[in-house]
């Protein structure tokens, strides 16, 4: 997770959340600090087996479940860095992709 937690530069982490009524504790937290996206992983039986990812926009908007079966961190990949840890990419789009003289923009 920690891993993870480096790609997202404005990312917020909670330790641990209690097993009952979780989407209104995550409801609750995102509230409190400003945030309207989550993810939370979900482990069944403290096993890496049985390990969910949950993505949403917190309160109303959907929500998708991953199943987890494979973990690899950034040491065992031998990735020494990441080019593009805390940029924020910007595209721009103007007038000239609706060309119809320029199908490949």
């Amino acid at each position: 997770m920690n891993d993870l937690i480096a790609l997202v530069p404005h990312s917020k982490q909670e330790a641990k959340v209690e097993r009952e009524d979780v989407k209104s504790q995550i409801d609750a937290l995102c509230y409190e600090r400003s945030c309207n996206n989550f993810v939370y992983f979900e482990s069944r039986n403290h096993k890496v087996s049985d390990m969910f990812m949950w993505m949403s926009k917190s309160p109303s908007g959907p929500a998708y479940k991953f199943m987890v079966e494979n973990i690899h961190t950034f040491d065992e990949l031998k990735l020494t860095g990441n080019c593009l840890k805390y940029s924020r990419p910007l595209v721009s789009f103007d007038g000239h992709f609706d060309d119809i003289k320029k199908p490949w923009l």
